[in-house]
């Protein structure tokens, strides 16, 4: 009896070491079905979104030093929707300094609007820069937005170049990875796990007129509150 109760144990602890093993990255904690948007969707009615069942919006607010056409409108309507709101970026800098300008000038458009999320820093612009030139813009962008905002920022890139581009020292920055098509990312690179995987961009939800990027959150993609006191007063996850 005492051998066997030896070999169920060391069997059952096999089959959790296999499971754990083949566990999808993400796929052991909460999610939250969502979406992101940007002027591209143009006039959305929210009340249907959330109606639809989706509990999450990420809203682009700007982009290099402009200000979506939609943002403001875009953000008052999510959050009277009852939607958790998040903010994201769209980073066109060729340099550090670049780099912090829009990092400020993001976290400056942001500070009047309560959100739930994480700012998310959105760096898919590369040019001709190298790999390295590509990692100091990130950090300094993102390390700029943590600073102004007090709030450790989710960082978005796809498989491919969270695979081939980005160096560990920015996994410090939770990740937002997109990959159309399979049920998890082929790729995370040198993250251990996701707060948000957009898994389609050609979507479709009511009350937006045409595609969307379609979205699955988890907990580590929420402030611990919504924004709309001072930064300094505000804790992240």
């Amino acid at each position: 009896m005492v051998n066997g109760m030896k070999w169920m144990t060391r069997c059952f602890a096999l089959l959790l070491l296999v499971a754990l093993t083949v566990l999808p990255v993400g796929a052991g904690a909460a999610e939250y079905r969502g979406l992101d948007v940007s002027v591209w969707q143009g006039e959305i009615d929210f009340v249907q979104v959330k109606a639809y069942g989706k509990e999450v919006v990420y809203i682009r607010a700007g982009y290099g030093l402009s200000e979506d056409t939609r943002f403001r409108e875009n953000a008052e309507k999510a959050r009277a929707a009852g939607l958790k709101v998040g903010f994201y970026f769209y980073v066109t800098a060729t340099n550090q300094a670049q780099a912090r300008e829009q990092a400020a000038y993001f976290a400056q458009l942001i500070r009047p609007h309560p959100y739930d999320c994480r700012p998310a820093v959105d760096f898919e612009q590369y040019g001709s820069l190298s790999k390295g030139e590509l990692n100091e813009i990130a950090l300094a962008f993102a390390g700029t937005l943590e600073e102004k905002t007090g709030i450790t920022p989710v960082f978005y890139t796809n498989s491919s170049s969270a695979r081939s581009i980005w160096e560990k020292e920015l996994t410090r920055y939770p990740l937002w990875i997109a990959d159309y098509g399979p049920s998890q990312p082929e790729s995370i690179g040198h993250w251990r796990e996701w707060v948000g995987f957009q898994y389609e961009d050609n979507g479709r939800v009511p009350g937006i007129p045409g595609n969307v990027d379609l979205d699955r959150f988890t907990d580590g993609v929420f402030v611990e509150r919504p924004t709309g006191l001072p930064f300094a007063d505000v804790t992240a996850r």
